[in-house]
């Protein structure tokens, strides 16, 4: 009695340990997932805000240069005498900024709005001597004299033999910044800040109308490893960087990557809830714990079984030994369905453990596709001599396994001790099962609640199979694996798709490029697309016109394209294509072109060709950069045409 109480804790004890192993692998493989995912969130937000930076550089350069070219027109001749020909040749340019309106202001501290009147500043803005002093510079954030609304003023004087003369002023209301600055990653729920660093005060808020000052959030409770990180400090410096932190406003854990924006006194934060960061995590952690939960009850009932069966083991050694090698044959599949992330691998690795348990000579799962009336082997594992059968048992007619539908259904296993005694010889099973040399087989079914989805089989076992509880219990971690991986593989396709377009988004970019940096391509073509005119559409005929119009410009790339054709921005598209001829690259692109005509598209294009590539993303800049020379070429184009009316 003294050895089997002995025997009995050995036993407790190793399952306790086994259970704290089986926790931790489970806490290890969370944790390793969340930083993971975490890295992951970083990187998008990371490369939204470059491209919204970007962004910023570029309209910014683009509307300051166009209101030094309205300078330069002023001085060119008498024709802009009177305020009416100033304002009204200054409004001329109004429709290709982002300006609200553009105003003039004099030496005497006069300025002329939009609408023709001259009113005297009286102190409302800054000194025409300051101001001139400033140079060609974006103001602080300030309440418009003219509007009450929170603005602040680009102001670009307008010289002349070396003297200022006056000071074209163009109006940023900061209400109208999100919708040309805003993000459209997780869903387009990020949120946008644009802080100017020199004052924190908020220039753009994507969140609330009611624009603070920034540096006033000194109760920001940074989240477990960022509390070293001074995050205003950072902002002051124009320090780049990712931090974590519970909200103010809603009290949630949120995310946030920010970053100077270059030749500005801005600083851009991209900010995301943690809910929307880590929504692919959730279901994932909930089925952890599950499976965690179902580990633990199934373990604690083979311990319960084994101190059960060790207080007999006088009467049955063999019987209590068995039990036990049962117990830990299970918690070996457990744990190696637990601790392996690639769900093929493990069970590949389980169904080996099962056909050892067995003595069998394959040990397989199937599934079982009803749409299609087939069964297909997806994994099988074959003993030392015996030949695998799984390329052969592809697309097999589902009624050549009815019979054993019917019976999972009837009983819950499928059992044939002998085929010459239990399978009749004349139907398609016994034709199956004879041709692989099967004359015994167990096997048990995978469900998704009452459904059969699959079967998971042993032929010809050998031992054990009087007994089997341990198929029994396997088939619902098989199951939940199977399930584990089908929702890891949605994630994946999403985290990859552009929802809008279906077009591949610019994760799968990022992906692509970090496979060019592995494996060098060669004969690489790469073209940038750019939309004109989506803002026009989305503003005078609504962003759904705007959707249609991007959905026709994604169909028009990918009817050409398909399989290599990405959307990365609003209105940015990209083509990647490897060992295509630079002839052969640049005529598809010009087919495009003419799609586009056809659907009276207008876009900017940038195309760059190498016989090889590994640094993808160099690649990718050049074509982007001939992008924008293409489209500064067509708005010149556009203002001489509306010059010449």
């Amino acid at each position: 009695m003294r050895i089997a109480k002995k025997n009995t804790a050995v036993r407790v004890a190793a399952t306790i340990l086994t259970i704290c192993v089986i926790i931790a692998l489970s806490a290890v493989a969370y944790t390793t997932i969340w930083k993971s995912e975490e890295e992951h969130c970083r990187h998008t937000l990371g490369t939204s805000a470059q491209g919204i930076s970007n962004e910023i550089v570029t309209r910014m350069n683009d509307n300051g240069n166009i209101l030094k070219l309205a300078a330069g027109a002023l001085l060119e001749g008498d024709s802009y005498s009177s305020p009416e020909d100033i304002i009204g040749h200054v409004n001329k340019y109004l429709d290709f900024t982002i300006f609200s309106r553009i105003d003039v202001m004099f030496p005497d501290d006069t300025i002329l709005l939009f609408n023709g009147r001259t009113v005297d500043s009286m102190g409302m803005v800054s000194s025409f001597e300051e101001i001139s002093a400033g140079g060609q510079h974006i103001s602080r954030r300030m309440t418009d004299f003219f509007t009450g609304k929170e603005v602040v003023y680009y102001d670009v004087p307008v010289v002349d033999k070396g003297k200022t003369i006056a000071i074209l002023v163009g109006v940023i209301d900061c209400s109208m910044l999100p919708e040309y600055f805003s993000t459209t990653i997780y869903d387009g729920k990020a949120d946008c800040l644009i802080i100017d660093r020199v004052d924190g005060s908020i220039v753009m808020d994507t969140m609330q109308t009611d624009l603070a000052n920034f540096y006033n959030y000194s109760e920001i409770e940074a989240l477990t490893g960022y509390r070293n990180v001074d995050l205003i400090d950072s902002i002051r410096n124009s320090q780049s960087g990712f931090f974590a932190y519970k909200s103010p406003r809603s009290g949630n854990n949120s995310y946030m990557v920010y970053s100077p924006v270059d030749g500005y006194d801005w600083h851009l934060l991209i900010t995301v809830n943690e809910d929307l960061a880590f929504a692919g995590l959730t279901s994932l952690r909930n089925s952890l714990s599950s499976v965690a939960v179902i580990e633990c009850v199934i373990i604690l009932l083979f311990v319960v079984l084994n101190i059960a069966s060790s207080n007999q083991i006088t009467k049955s050694k063999a019987e209590a030994e068995y039990q036990l090698h049962k117990s830990n044959v299970l918690i070996e599949c457990v744990t190696e369905l637990s601790s392996n992330h690639d769900i093929d691998s493990a069970i590949d690795n389980l169904l080996a453990i099962v056909n050892r348990y067995f003595g069998g000579d394959r040990t397989y799962m199937f599934d079982v596709d009803y749409e299609n009336q087939t069964t297909n082997n997806l994994h099988e594992f074959a003993a030392e001599g015996i030949t695998k059968e799984i390329d052969n048992l592809q697309n097999v007619p589902l009624s050549s396994v009815e019979y054993w539908l019917e019976e999972f259904k009837r009983s819950g296993i499928f059992y044939i001790s002998d085929i010459d005694r239990d399978v009749i010889q004349s139907t398609n099973t016994y034709e199956i099962l004879a041709a692989q040399n099967i004359n015994s087989l167990i096997a048990v079914p995978l469900k998704r609640g009452d459904e059969i989805i699959g079967f998971m089989g042993v032929d010809n076992p050998k031992i054990n199979y009087n007994d089997l509880t341990l198929l029994s219990s396997v088939q619902f971690f098989i199951t939940e694996a199977m399930e584990r991986r089908s929702a890891q593989e949605a994630l994946t396709h999403m985290s990859y798709t552009d929802t809008l377009t279906n077009l591949h988004n610019r994760n799968r970019l990022n992906h692509v490029c970090d496979e060019y940096r592995r494996y060098p391509r060669h004969r690489v073509g790469v073209a940038f697309f750019d939309l004109d005119g989506l803002k026009e559409v989305n503003d005078t005929l609504g962003h759904a016109a705007g959707d249609r119009l991007i959905i026709s410009t994604a169909d028009n790339i990918r009817s050409l394209f398909s399989g290599n054709s990405y959307r990365i921005g609003g209105d940015e598209f990209a083509v990647v294509v490897s060992d295509v001829s630079r002839e052969d690259f640049e005529a598809q692109v010009d087919d495009v072109r003419e799609l586009m005509k056809k659907d009276d598209i207008s876009i900017s294009v940038g195309i760059s060709w190498r016989e090889h590539t590994a640094n993808l993303k160099l690649q990718l800049k050049e074509a982007d950069r001939l992008m924008y020379a293409d489209k500064a070429e067509h708005r010149r184009l556009r203002a001489e045409k509306i010059a010449g009316k």
